[in-house]
C-alpha cells in the first residue's frame, strides 16, 4: 500500500442507508415534486432526474429519505447486470429498498469513492455468492473496504476520470444519434426508395410502382437450409464453425475472428460449407426481438460450417443483392413480419417456411446498390464513433486500474499542495 494512503471501511467515511417504497395504492403518495429513483436506473450513472416521483405525504408515510446530492447509489438488488452496480446523483431525491445511498463525509471526495467502487464491481458482486438470487445488504456495504489518498490527489484522480467520462457521454450520446438517423433513413430508403413519386400499396407499406414485392422464398436459390448439429465432444478442433454467440457478437456481417471448430466428415462439409454472400439467419432465441437476425457471409480464410441453431439462404444475386437484404434485415418492415410469423413458448423460433414467407420490397439492382451504398456509410460513421467508444472505455478502465490503486500517482502541482 502507498505510504500516504490508508484503507478504511465505508463506514468510517460515509453514511450508508436504504430507501423505500411508499404503498402504490395510494394514489396520494404518487407524483409529487420528490423524487423517486428505482434501482433499475442505476444504469444512466449519473443522475440528474429520475422517471418517477413521490409527494411529501408518501415520503413520511414510508421508508423513503431523501438524499442529497454527491450521494454514491449502489444497487443492492435487480435484473441482470443491475446488482452492485453504481451511480452518482447529480440532484436531491429518494429511492426504493433495492439501492443504498453511500453519503461520503467531509474526508472523501465523491467522485472518487464512485470511481472507487465503480471499478469493483465483480468485487462487489462475488461478496453475495454464485447465487442469483443473492442480493447486497447495507451490512456488506459498510464494511467494504476502500483505499484512500490524501484529499487532494482523490480530488485530482476524480477529475481525470471525470473529464474521460465527460467523453464517453458525448460520444453515447453521438452514437444515439447516428442511430436514429439510421433507422429513420432505412424506413425511407426501403419504403419510397430514390426520386420515387408514383407509389403502390403492398404488404409491407407504399413502394414505388416500379418495385416488385417478393416472398423471400422466391429470391433463394440455396435453402433455407438448418445447420450441422454435433454433440459437445466434437467441438475443439477440425473446420471453423459459424455458432450463436458469433452471431450476436457481430453486427450484419462476420468480422470478428471464428473461435470455435467441429470435427465433420467431409460429406458434412460438402452440405454445410459457407461461401462468400450467403446470408445466416438465428432460428431461436429467448426474446420474440432476438430471432431472425441477419449475419451476412463475407470473405473466410479457411472452410467453414454453421451450427443448427442457425438457418442458411444463398440468394438469387440477379434479382437481390445479399447487402441490401442484410439491411433490410434492420427495418421495421423485416421486424414487424418475423413477430407475427415467429412461434413462441419457453423461447421464440422461426421455421425455414417462416423465413421464406417474409415479404421483400424490391428494386432494380442498381438501385438496390444506391440503397447499400448510402445505409453503408452511415453504418461506416456508426462503427467509427463505437470504435472511439470502446477505446475510451478500455483507457478509463487502464486509468482506474493504475490510478485507484496508487500503483501511478497523479502529479500534484505547487500552488495545489500550498492550497490544501
Amino acid at each position: 500500500m502507498v505510504a500516504e494512503w490508508i484503507n478504511k471501511k465505508i463506514n468510517d467515511i460515509a453514511t450508508v442507508t436504504m430507501g423505500g417504497t411508499p404503498s402504490r395504492s395510494v394514489t396520494e403518495y404518487w407524483d409529487g415534486k420528490i423524487k423517486w429513483m428505482s434501482s433499475g436506473e442505476v444504469h444512466k450513472r449519473r443522475i440528474f432526474d429520475v422517471a418517477e416521483s413521490i409527494t411529501e405525504q408518501g415520503l413520511t408515510n414510508s421508508s423513503a429519505k431523501l438524499l442529497p446530492r454527491n450521494t454514491v447509489m449502489m444497487a443492492m438488488n435487480g435484473q441482470g447486470r443491475t446488482r452492485g452496480t453504481v451511480a452518482i446523483l447529480e440532484t436531491e431525491l429518494t429511492c426504493n429498498q433495492s439501492l443504498a445511498g453511500i453519503i461520503p463525509n467531509e474526508n472523501i471526495n465523491p467522485y472518487y469513492l464512485y470511481y472507487n467502487l465503480q471499478s469493483r464491481y465483480k468485487e462487489i458482486r462475488s461478496l453475495t455468492g454464485n447465487g442469483g438470487r443473492n442480493g447486497l445488504n447495507l451490512s456488506l456495504i459498510r464494511n467494504l473496504d476502500i483505499l484512500i489518498p490524501p484529499l487532494i490527489e482523490q480530488n485530482k484522480i476524480a477529475e481525470i476520470l471525470s473529464i474521460i467520462d465527460e467523453d464517453i457521454d458525448i460520444t453515447e450520446k453521438i452514437i444515439k444519434e447516428i442511430e436514429t438517423l439510421k433507422d429513420g433513413l432505412l424506413c425511407q430508403l426501403f419504403l419510397k426508395g430514390l426520386n420515387h413519386f408514383k407509389f403502390k400499396k403492398t404488404p409491407v407499406g407504399e413502394i414505388p410502382t416500379d418495385w416488385g414485392c417478393n416472398d423471400l422464398s422466391s429470391l433463394i436459390i440455396l435453402g433455407p437450409q438448418n445447420g450441422v448439429y454435433k454433440p459437445s465432444e466434437r467441438y475443439g478442433h477440425g473446420n471453423n464453425i459459424v455458432v450463436l454467440n458469433d452471431l450476436y457478437e457481430n453486427n450484419r456481417i462476420i468480422c470478428h475472428p471464428l473461435i470455435n471448430k467441429i470435427d465433420i466428415s467431409e460429406n458434412e462439409l460438402s452440405k454445410y460449407k459457407l461461401a462468400e454472400n450467403d446470408v445466416l439467419v438465428n432460428r431461436v432465441s429467448k426474446q420474440v426481438t432476438g430471432v431472425a437476425k441477419v449475419l451476412l457471409v463475407k470473405k473466410l480464410f479457411s472452410d467453414t460450417v454453421f451450427e443448427s441453431n442457425m438457418i442458411r439462404i444463398r440468394l438469387n444475386e440477379n434479382e437481390i443483392l445479399p447487402e441490401f437484404f442484410s439491411f433490410y434485415s434492420f427495418t421495421h418492415m423485416y421486424k414487424k413480419q418475423i413477430t407475427k410469423v415467429a412461434k413462441v413458448s419457453s423461447q421464440t423460433s422461426i421455421s425455414q417456411d417462416g423465413i421464406g414467407q417474409i415479404k421483400v420490397p424490391l428494386p432494380s439492382l442498381n438501385e438496390q446498390r444506391e440503397i447499400t451504398k448510402i445505409t453503408k456509410e452511415i453504418e461506416n460513421k456508426l462503427q467509427i464513433e463505437w470504435i472511439k467508444l470502446s477505446r475510451l472505455r478500455e483507457l478509463k478502465l487502464g486509468l482506474m486500474q493504475q490510478l485507484l490503486t496508487g500503483k501511478v500517482r497523479v502529479p500534484i502541482e505547487e500552488s495545489e499542495e500550498a492550497s490544501k
